[in-house]
């Protein structure tokens, strides 16, 4: 059998890592959502814009930062200092204009 080096063990976090980091952007993005949504990635890659990948993409990645986030709340003092730093509550920011980005970033 010939090996296919991360593709052989899809399921090890370290191996996806490793994928994910020698895709770019958008293929990282597109591997992501295919997992999310039980996809083949080629699908993805084949068949959505950008702009909708980019929008599945935020939607999936926000859902697990915000579920980090809350989880990071509830740890006492002595458990958030070994954890490191606070979590993000989104990675994925959306707007509808650029005067609401303007208004909340200059606070």
């Amino acid at each position: 059998m010939v090996e296919a080096g991360v593709f052989d063990k899809p399921n090890h976090k370290r191996d996806k890592k490793e994928l994910y980091a020698s895709l770019g952007i958008y293929h990282s993005m597109a591997y992501y959502v295919a997992e999310k949504l039980h996809l083949d990635p080629n699908t993805i890659l084949d068949n959505w814009s950008a702009p909708e990948l980019v929008v599945a993409f935020g939607q999936y990645s926000n859902q697990q930062a915000t579920k980090h986030f809350e989880e990071y709340k509830q740890l006492d003092a002595k458990q958030k200092a070994k954890y490191g730093e606070q979590p993000r509550k989104y990675i994925v920011q959306f707007y509808r204009n650029l005067d609401e980005y303007f208004d909340l970033n200059d606070s």
